[in-house]
């Protein structure tokens, strides 16, 4: 019974760091840029406007960003 419960524990620990890993992998493998479409489109799809709080935490989107640039470019004289 000792034994079992050695392998049991044994295993509930090599579990843990494979979720830690399988963790590490999935959240280095993605886009900033494609999650944030991702947030995006289901936002848009449910009828939420995520904007707001994306700004109360400092994030911001693609199309902000794009937006700021365009602004910047017409106050030079550079977008037609």
């Amino acid at each position: 019974m000792a034994n079992f419960e050695k392998m049991f524990d044994n295993l509930d620990v090599q579990a843990g760091i494979m979720d830690q890993c399988m963790d590490n992998i999935n959240a280095n493998s993605y886009a900033e840029n494609d999650v944030n479409n991702l947030i995006n489109q289901v936002a848009e799809e449910n009828g939420m406007k995520i904007s707001q709080q994306f700004a109360e935490i400092g994030v911001v989107s693609n199309k902000e960003k794009q937006d700021e640039k365009d602004s910047s470019k017409q106050s030079i004289g550079l977008n037609k």
